[in-house]
């Protein structure tokens, strides 16, 4: 049975890319230079397709979701891409602003117990 993460071409690459990556410049995982080349190659065979490729300096893997400071310095480029797919033309309101602020606080609360308990 082929392994359900091989592709077959750069077309089925593209179907599953997302149009936004985001990446730490750390990250271990999924190294930034190889990312880059997914990307390029994506927008080669979908060159009317808009594609965004962020390093985030000093992240790592999870860093850019669950960082210190993530909320400065990555949260903006996935609002900023998420906004840009939006069905109407409504900015960020003061509403959605404390949604997020109070899932951030939740999360950083679970992961914190999280790996407070592994640590025991």
């Amino acid at each position: 049975m082929p392994n359900q993460f091989t592709y077959s071409s750069l077309a089925e690459i593209a179907k599953r890319a997302a149009d936004f990556t985001l990446i730490g410049e750390k990250n271990s995982c999924f190294l930034p230079e190889n990312t880059f080349k997914t990307f390029n190659l994506v927008k080669e065979a979908h060159p009317a397709q808009e594609y965004t490729w962020i390093q985030i300096p000093g992240y790592g893997h999870l860093d850019c979701i669950i960082g210190k400071a993530a909320v400065h310095d990555v949260y903006p480029h996935i609002l900023k891409a998420l906004d840009a797919h939006a069905e109407d033309d409504l900015l960020l309101d003061e509403n959605a602003c404390n949604s997020i602020t109070h899932a951030i606080a939740s999360l950083k609360s679970k992961v914190c117990k999280f790996f407070f308990s592994l640590s025991r």
